[in-house]
């Protein structure tokens, strides 16, 4: 027979459990001393172009997925699902050179004009033509947008080719670059014919569920919610989301404490051990597709690849991934992160070996005592200005002398994509990249392709090696995944066992600092660090 007292004692306990949750519940919303419906995020330095053209950097992407829409987006889950967004279906022909999209109607940009195929064409014909550092997204299919992109009807809109592009889709779902823009504010904005690029750097003229309503540079930007997109759902929304530029670590670590704001990112690992003790704030770790390395220049010194082999086994990374990163990161060891299509679990990996590195400089000829300088920029590395002191430290023990240099992140920015080649172009860069859609090509070609050197992409060391060259543009239209990751298998042995154009330094976990009661975060593989801001909720309200 079943214990009567047994239920009934449980029946009383869930009474008081749901009691003391309501009080609490309730206790939270009278002690929230601000606008519950108002979130606020502390980012560690100004967000760069907001023009999705030219729009490079993690910081400004925030408020660019924040503000526009695409034809479509990556699946959160899994990467290599594309699910609808302004394109509500799309078909194929077999070959992939026919791709059309049926458009969702009523869309509408933030200026109150129709989203329609106009302006999707309108769109991606500036993002192609207008030559800023994303062009390449499109660019790399789209050579002929007037013939190759084809308004149907108003909700139809077509794209042709001449050859198989079975990654059009992916690259559609970009996080960069792909989205739609009012070709009203392009056009109103246009000063001599710079396609509103000079107004669109601290404006955004999108459609999506934010609009932009302060840009205060070095202090905050705010966003509104736009209660006419298309995407909502019932329920809880911020009504305002306020990005406030909080430089220093100390600072937003304090702050996310206190509660003041309710979001951050970017701290320190030792940061980290001690805000995961502590029960209302939640520390979000995933593994992620970024990768950081140390770019190798094309200086005499390092020309020769048995100097980058060298330089490679004279890292300590031990040191540096257990010391610096105190474990949270994992090993880099290819040009691909290991969470991509087509990396090679089997790669050659370099391992700290400073007798292989002596007897490599010798067979090299290269002076013992020589010089190289190494540019970094210290708030967004987290471990990496360790890395330099690491790199110093194992290099002088080859009787080589690196001089660490510290800038702003706007200084090295400017430098490592400029074509200056002088002398006062450092040796090498602490840097970092995650892929624009997950295709081998997409990440390879813009970092180690010798077209993409310098202002072209995102080839800062000038790496050029005519082999890699060729297999990426073999591999560019290949349809058949099988064929494409082999080509890759030989690009990544030739980029580590033969000629390293980087220090392969960490995979970078996708941190984000929220404080407990911020529910609906989901991190993004490919979407770094950034926000569905429409589904985040605040518990209890």
């Amino acid at each position: 027979m079943k214990n009567k007292t047994f239920y009934l004692a449980t029946i009383l306990l869930l009474v008081t459990t749901l009691l003391l949750s309501s009080c609490a519940k309730s206790e939270q919303t009278d002690q929230m001393d601000r606008d519950p419906k108002t979130l606020i995020v502390a980012m560690y330095s100004n967000p760069g172009d907001l023009d999705p053209a030219n729009s490079v950097e993690q910081l400004g992407n925030i408020i660019v997925h924040a503000t526009y829409d695409g034809l479509v987006r990556a699946d959160t889950a899994d990467i290599n699902k594309v699910n609808p967004a302004v394109a509500e279906s799309w078909t194929n022909n077999d070959d992939f050179t026919e791709w059309t999209f049926k458009l969702r109607a009523g869309a509408k940009f933030h200026d109150g004009t129709t989203l329609d195929a106009e302006a999707v064409k309108a769109s991606f014909t500036r993002l192609v033509t207008i030559g800023q550092g994303m062009s390449y997204i499109l660019g790399g299919f789209i050579s002929d947008p007037e013939a190759q992109i084809i308004v149907v009807d108003p909700t139809t809109i077509q794209f042709k080719f001449d050859t198989a592009t079975p990654m059009f889709i992916k690259a559609l779902a970009s996080g960069y670059g792909s989205y739609l823009i009012s070709p009203k504010a392009v056009q109103e904005h246009d000063q001599d014919g710079d396609q509103a690029h000079q107004w669109l750097t601290t404006n955004e003229a999108g459609s999506g569920p934010y609009s932009m309503t302060e840009y205060t540079p070095n202090q905050q930007v705010v966003l509104t919610r736009n209660i006419d997109w298309w995407g909502w759902k019932d329920g809880f929304h911020f009504e305002k989301i306020i990005l406030k530029v909080v430089p220093e670590r100390s600072t937003r670590r304090s702050l996310i404490e206190t509660g003041d704001v309710d979001v951050t990112f970017n701290l320190s690992p030792e940061d980290w051990d001690v805000l995961k003790q502590n029960p209302d704030i939640v520390v979000d770790l995933p593994a992620g597709l970024s990768i950081s390395y140390i770019t190798l220049g094309n200086s005499d010194y390092l020309q020769d690849p048995r100097v980058r082999q060298a330089v490679n086994y004279a890292f300590d990374y031990d040191g540096f991934i257990n010391g610096m990163w105190k474990g949270y990161s994992s090993r880099a060891t290819s040009i691909l992160p290991s969470g991509m299509l087509c990396y090679d679990p089997d790669i050659f990996v370099f391992n700290t070996d400073l007798e292989k590195a002596r007897s490599l400089l010798q067979e090299a000829g290269v002076p013992i005592d020589g010089s190289l300088t190494w540019l970094y920029w210290a708030e967004e590395g987290g471990g990496d200005m360790g890395a330099g002191l690491i790199l110093q430290s194992q290099l002088q023990k080859l009787g080589i002398n690196l001089k660490v240099e510290e800038h702003d992140s706007a200084s090295v920015s400017g430098i490592f994509y400029s074509d200056n080649l002088g002398p006062e172009r450092p040796d090498m860069f602490r840097w970092g990249w995650w892929p624009d859609y997950n295709d081998p090509s997409n990440e390879a070609w813009v970092t180690i392709a010798s077209d993409a050197a310098g202002s072209n992409g995102g080839n800062g060391g000038f790496y050029s090696n005519a082999r890699v060259d060729e297999l990426i543009n073999q591999a560019m239209v290949t349809t058949d995944e099988t064929t494409l990751c082999e080509l890759y298998k030989e690009v990544q042995d030739i980029t580590t066992s033969q000629d390293p154009p980087w220090i392969y330094l960490a995979e970078r976990p996708d941190e984000m600092i929220l404080r407990s009661d911020i529910g609906g975060y989901a991190a993004h593989k490919l979407y770094r660090q950034t926000f569905r801001f429409q589904d985040l909720f605040r518990v209890g309200y």
